[in-house]
């Protein structure tokens, strides 16, 4: 959560938000979709784990109606966003 928020601050993505959980409600789904302007994209970087696997479907489900939401698979089992460099980091944001 917020290790993995400000660690991709660190690598450069400035606009970023720790959900907390392995759920994404519908408030906080209409709430990361109002941060964002309606062309823009929503990435989910969860820890690479089942549980980081159910957030990242819960954010797409609930913010997809909303905004383009995409998955940031970090590549590994277990793997959390603090495990990668900033240039992996920075790679697995390209479209």
């Amino acid at each position: 959560g917020f290790a993995s928020v400000w660690g991709l601050h660190q690598c450069g993505i400035r606009s970023s938000v720790a959900v907390m959980g392995t759920a994404c409600s519908d408030e906080q789904a209409a709430a990361i979709a109002s941060l964002v302007k309606p062309a823009g994209r929503v990435w989910a970087m969860p820890n690479e784990n089942e549980p980081g696997r159910r957030l990242a479907t819960a954010v797409l489900l609930g913010v997809s109606p909303h905004r383009s939401v995409r998955w940031a698979r970090l590549g590994r089992e277990d793997a959390q966003p603090t495990d990668l460099s900033p240039e992996e980091v920075k790679a697995r944001f390209s479209p």
